[in-house]
């Protein structure tokens, strides 16, 4: 969160910070001492913490789940095509998108994931702007949890149709990028 916060700082008062997932739950804490012109939240990390997406999980992917747990890496949750496609992308994904997706996934680390059951958004002491953008077929994180989410905001959420969690490389995901280039455009202003 210090490099957060040390670059909203160094770029000044009109910087926009977008964060996607666990990335959307540093924004929010970066934003708890840094105020910025808006944050964007895609797909975050909600304020009930990862209970939510683990249970989730476990229940898409038991064997996985379990794997993931036993050697204490995220890897083997994600690992196949078909655990890919069922975490990150909506139905209309291509099998060459969500190969490439699979290609280039990394390893998060295990120590990250376990501090998210503690270690959670705290909107009261957010004074930036927010805007939040929610997966419709998100496996990671639920709509109501993103609802929540945008309600601590005092927003509601954009909600993208038949979109899956990584709405940047979804093909349904293309409204996300049209909603935040119109919110960046507001701010020019």
């Amino acid at each position: 969160m210090a490099v957060v916060r040390s670059e909203i700082e160094r770029l000044g008062p009109r910087t926009v910070v977008v964060g996607h997932s666990m990335g959307g739950l540093v924004v929010q804490r970066a934003l708890e001492k840094q105020a910025a012109a808006l944050g964007v939240l895609l797909a975050s990390v909600p304020v009930s913490g990862v209970i939510g997406a683990t249970m989730r999980t476990a229940r898409r992917a038991p064997a996985a789940f379990l794997k993931a747990n036993a050697g204490l890496s995220m890897y083997p949750i994600i690992g196949s095509e078909q655990l890919t496609r069922a975490a990150f992308f909506g139905d209309s994904a291509r099998r060459e998108d969500v190969l490439s997706a699979l290609e280039h996934l990394q390893n998060e680390s295990y120590l990250a994931y376990l501090q998210m059951f503690t270690f959670r958004p705290r909107p009261k002491r957010v004074t930036t702007p927010m805007k939040v953008v929610a997966a419709e077929n998100d496996a990671i994180f639920s709509l109501s949890e993103e609802r929540n989410l945008a309600a601590a905001y005092g927003t509601e959420p954009i909600i993208i149709e038949g979109a899956g969690h990584d709405l940047m490389l979804d093909p349904a995901g293309r409204p996300a990028l049209d909603a935040l280039l119109g919110w960046l455009g507001e701010l020019d202003r």
